[in-house]
């Protein structure tokens, strides 16, 4: 995938050591609900928030991902997807990305997906799923998943990609995927 380049940080769980109150990427609305609402949804188990960190700095959060568990309907589906798909398809929603301002503007958003896509595709080979679904939050958001081979919903903001295509791209076993997420 475009923009995957070695990192030195690390995706993990939102914990409370994590300094959440300085983090900043830009978007009010991004900022707040990592402050507000990702404990709540970690508790109530809708969902999950893991946050990027460097190792020199573990309690500094430089980005994070929320990743929840999702079904869509077929009807809900673009064309390509939709096709051979059962009544409702198992997805995992692709519910926050967000990228402290400070690392803008060299790739490391990319980073961020790429390493919250081999997070979902891990949960997708435990659980099951066909789908990866992202609710952009504007259009400059849905630009960049589109840029990552997600399609957008005509008149939407919801963006579609198989889960099969992904592994293919980053270099995973997409047979193995298929067969123990079918």
């Amino acid at each position: 995938m475009p923009g995957a380049s070695a990192q030195p940080r690390h995706l993990e769980p939102l914990r409370e050591h994590h300094a959440i109150d300085s983090f900043s990427c830009g978007v009010a609305p991004l900022d707040s609900w990592l402050r507000r609402s990702a404990a709540t949804v970690a508790a109530k188990h809708v969902g999950r928030t893991y946050v990027w960190v460097a190792p020199s700095a573990p309690d500094v959060v430089l980005g994070y991902v929320t990743l929840a568990p999702h079904v869509v309907r077929r009807v809900e589906a673009p064309g390509r997807i939709a096709r051979g798909s059962p009544e409702t398809i198992p997805a995992i929603l692709l519910a926050r990305l967000a990228l402290s301002q400070d690392l803008h503007g060299n790739g490391h958003g990319a980073d961020l997906l790429v390493d919250a896509l081999h997070r979902a595709l891990d949960a997708i080979v435990i659980a099951g799923g066909r789908l990866m679904v992202v609710d952009a939050i504007d259009d400059r958001a849905a630009a960049f998943y589109e840029h990552f081979g997600f399609a957008r919903l005509p008149g939407s903001q919801r963006l579609f990609r198989k889960a099969t295509d992904i592994a293919r791209d980053l270099g995973r076993d997409s047979t193995t995927l298929e067969h123990e997420a079918s």
